[in-house]
């Protein structure tokens, strides 16, 4: 079907489409678009009969499985426990089977409940300080409690917050762990704040909110009926701790809220009593400080991402202990220079010693003091390839938590060769990618990239994300051929036509949550485009140059299935295979 030959249908047949995936894609052919993925969306909620409804995506994209249980979420719970209680009777009966029935009821719980986050793949528990997270939150008790995990980057509080949050889940009503807050912050705290309530009340709901007023409103409506388990991941200021938690009575008693930040002066607030004659509620934020791992778990962590296994070969026993010690135990250098290790030992020829590699590393690592985890994090990033370098700064700078098919078939297309170059990110620990196909980075990480960017990058402005550098980038009037990519994600700013013209080696554009209609006929003259990126934004049209445009791939689309749409003559939309 041809788009743009009624506006109503076309309309309406982009909107159905728009349900099973945010994306069209260019075929080969010249002029002709498809959608290339297809992806349901299911929002969450309570079903006719009351009961709540628990939906999973499969792992091909393809399908959703719903469980719904009868009586809600407290009778699914009842179930669950009393199968936990069984395994925990066999086991003082039987230990191996106790440990197969105690597997598949976890196993039970994580598909129906959907509620577990993902931890590293490598992970070494600290036993000691999971232990004393779980006591000073103290589920059992009543009263609603606030702790606060703090400590320097890099050193393990995020995946403290996981473990904990894993273990605990299943003993609320509801649960949810949101991500780092610090990055996400970026798009709006109306935005944090719809993310946080979709995972207890669904996506339909949340969307009439319209400031950050009837967010919290809506929060302490949903709060104040569920025993409810939060995390909230990297906070970096009061404003987003009081827009998105408030105070203690906005909660149901039992509810429990877990905070990770580098600032423990952000658990200098007090949060108001739900109940003033609880005289077991505390007055404030309990904090809890992560310490650095213990020498022999720090060991463990570098050997499994170095070697494979729980300690290091005999040979290397020195060397890896002397390691471990100068990046000072720190969990996420202890995993880099590991990975970094592993990825450049497997490279070696045979007949060379691989020691020798060994200690060039930490001749390197002697060269410190380091002023933070940043420069530790340099050295795995200054071994990779022109191209490897391209795709991550691309993906520290725009693609955090992005799906990867669309961005791969961008690198594709600018020869950075990136079937080789995620594998390398991977084994080097730069990058992860999830369950749902999303790439992720620790936030050291993904700092380390932007500040190559700003500083040390010899083609400055050569990927700009910072509202106010962009707003400075457009408006300037000279032609800026360094600049890759651009994404202005804020309103308050209309692209003029001379100021897209201006930019002939753009090769990425995101236009998200601005208040335009329609963009310059001038993105035509945008002859390097391949990945032009509209999602949420409030364009209901695309101009009939965009058909110019050779090298551009993909149009992304989400959010649009509520959108009036007009499409030119030169889009196609056909049949589109699962991948």
């Amino acid at each position: 079907m041809r788009l743009g030959t009624g506006k109503r249908e076309a309309s309406s047949w982009i909107r159905g489409l728009c349900r099973r995936g945010p994306w069209i894609c260019k075929r080969r052919e010249p002029g002709c678009w498809i959608l290339t993925r297809l992806r349901l969306w299911v929002t969450g909620g309570l079903g006719s009969d009351g009961g709540d409804r628990f939906a999973e995506e499969g792992r091909n994209g393809r399908d959703w499985r719903g469980v719904r249980c009868r009586g809600g979420a407290e009778v699914l719970r009842c179930r669950v426990a009393g199968s936990v209680s069984v395994a925990e009777v066999l086991w003082e009966d039987d230990e191996h089977q106790g440990e197969e029935i105690e597997s598949f009821v976890e196993e039970v719980m994580r598909k129906i409940c959907d509620k577990r986050v993902d931890v590293p793949e490598n992970l070494v528990e600290d036993y000691r300080q999971i232990k004393a997270i779980i006591e000073k939150l103290d589920v059992d008790s009543s009263g609603v409690r606030f702790i606060g995990i703090h400590g320097m980057g890099g050193i393990g509080k995020t995946t403290l917050a996981k473990v904990v949050f894993n273990k605990l889940c299943f003993g609320f009503d509801d649960a949810f762990f949101l991500n780092d807050i610090r990055e996400a912050t970026q798009h709006g705290l109306i935005n944090l704040q719809k993310k946080l309530l979709s995972g207890f009340c669904g996506s339909r709901i949340v969307e009439h909110i319209k400031d950050i007023g009837d967010g919290m409103q809506l929060m302490k409506k949903v709060f104040r009926t569920k025993k409810v388990l939060i995390v909230l991941d990297n906070l970096d200021k009061k404003e987003q701790l009081e827009k998105l938690v408030g105070k203690s009575n906005w909660f149901n008693s039992g509810s429990r809220i877990i905070i990770t930040t580098r600032d423990k002066g952000i658990l200098m607030t007090q949060m108001e009593s739900s109940s003033k004659e609880d005289l077991s509620q505390p007055e404030g934020i309990l904090d809890y400080e992560v310490h650095g791992m213990g020498f022999d778990q720090a060991l463990q962590l570098f050997s499994k991402h170095t070697f494979g296994s729980d300690s290091p070969m005999e040979d290397y026993v020195a060397l890896s202990k002397a390691i471990v010690d100068k990046v000072d135990r720190l969990p996420l250098a202890v995993e880099v220079i590991g990975s970094l290790l592993y990825c450049c030992s497997s490279t070696l020829e045979p007949h060379f010693d691989k020691r020798n590699l060994w200690k060039d590393t930490l001749k390197k690592l002697d060269r410190g003091p380091f002023k933070d985890v940043r420069d530790i994090l340099m050295i795995s990033y200054e071994g990779l390839e022109n191209e490897q370098k391209e795709v991550f700064l691309d993906i520290a700078c725009f693609f955090t938590n992005e799906e990867k098919t669309y961005p791969i078939i961008m690198w594709d297309n600018c020869n950075y060769n990136p079937h080789i170059a995620i594998p390398i990110l991977l084994q080097r620990s730069l990058i992860k990618i999830g369950d749902d196909n999303k790439f992720w980075m620790h936030d050291q990480v993904r700092d380390l990239g932007r500040y190559i960017i700003l500083k040390e990058y010899p083609h400055k402005f050569s990927r700009v994300w910072i509202h106010e550098d962009v707003v400075k980038l457009l408006e300037s009037k000279e032609r800026k051929e360094d600049v890759k990519a651009l994404s202005l994600t804020y309103d308050g700013h209309s692209i003029a036509p001379k100021e897209l013209a201006a930019l002939p080696n753009l090769r990425f554009l995101r236009v998200k949550g601005i208040d335009i209609k329609e963009l310059p006929s001038s993105i035509g003259e945008m002859e390097m485009l391949v990945k032009l990126d509209l999602s949420h934004s409030g364009i209901v049209k695309l101009p009939d140059s965009i058909g110019y445009l050779e090298k551009l791939e993909v149009i992304g689309i989400a959010g649009w299935q509520d959108m009036d749409l007009a499409f030119p003559q030169c889009l196609l939309v056909q049949d589109v295979p699962d991948f």
